[in-house]
């Protein structure tokens, strides 16, 4: 019988093998414990599942940079998530007994926690995370149909409507209609990366695929550099 291996790959770390008879291709898993363990079929190798490990090497990190961000503690301070959206978290001194939200434009907020927050707690981290959520739409309608207009103009390319999702899988999409679907996730990324994703979507307004012409008008409205900022965009999947 085939034995399970553990061998440590730079920037990763210990990585898992593991034979499995009913596997038909060699697979890769990253736990929520930030594990990793490649599947390997019983009579594949060893050599090729070290191959296929160098292969996947950057999936490999931003999936493991997930993890440690999701396990990252909330603070009291400032969540700059880039220049248009922030989320600056304080203990309440008035020892109010709820959370409180404040904003002056609506897309950088004040979060006031009860001065008696113990943030070691799992519950308050669960409260806080909770709100934030709640901010990402608030913030997305506020900056994403400015971003979309303010491009539109630019680019010369038109839609016929804009609606803000809570897609967690898909940054955005275009309808046959040319109205344009946004992800609220959107305000998370730098505002280089909302404004390509933009730039992807109005561009579906021309041509309703993925084909040569699609990516020369992309490439037009990214100086040439469509395949870095997808690169980019990945890592922030």
């Amino acid at each position: 019988m085939k034995e399970d291996q553990t061998i440590f790959f730079d920037e990763i770390g210990n990585v898992k093998f593991r034979y499995n008879r009913r596997a038909r291709r060699y697979g890769i898993h990253v736990k929520p414990s930030g594990e990793v363990c490649v599947t390997i079929p019983y009579l594949g190798s060893l050599k090729t599942a070290n191959s296929f490990v160098e292969r996947k090497k950057d999936w490999i990190i931003t999936n493991l940079r997930k993890i440690k961000d999701l396990k990252k503690p909330y603070t009291t301070g400032l969540i700059l998530y880039n220049e248009l959206f922030s989320v600056n978290i304080c203990l309440n001194i008035t020892n109010n007994n709820t959370i409180k939200i404040s904003s002056e434009n609506g897309t950088h907020f004040t979060v006031l926690l009860p001065s008696d927050t113990d943030l070691s707690e799992e519950s308050s981290q669960k409260k806080i995370e909770d709100t934030i959520n709640s901010l990402f739409l608030k913030a997305a309608k506020k900056i994403l149909p400015v971003r979309v207009n303010l491009i539109s103009e630019k680019t010369g390319l038109h839609y016929s409507g804009l609606k803000i999702t809570s897609a967690k899988k898909r940054w955005g999409s275009c309808t046959v209609r040319n109205s344009i679907n946004l992800s609220k996730n959107l305000v998370r990324i730098p505002v280089y990366l909302i404004d390509f994703v933009i730039i992807h979507e109005l561009c579906h307004t021309v041509h309703k695929n993925h084909g040569a012409k699609f990516h020369a008008l992309v490439n037009s409205f990214c100086n040439g550099q469509e395949k870095q900022l997808e690169k980019d965009l990945k890592m922030k999947s």
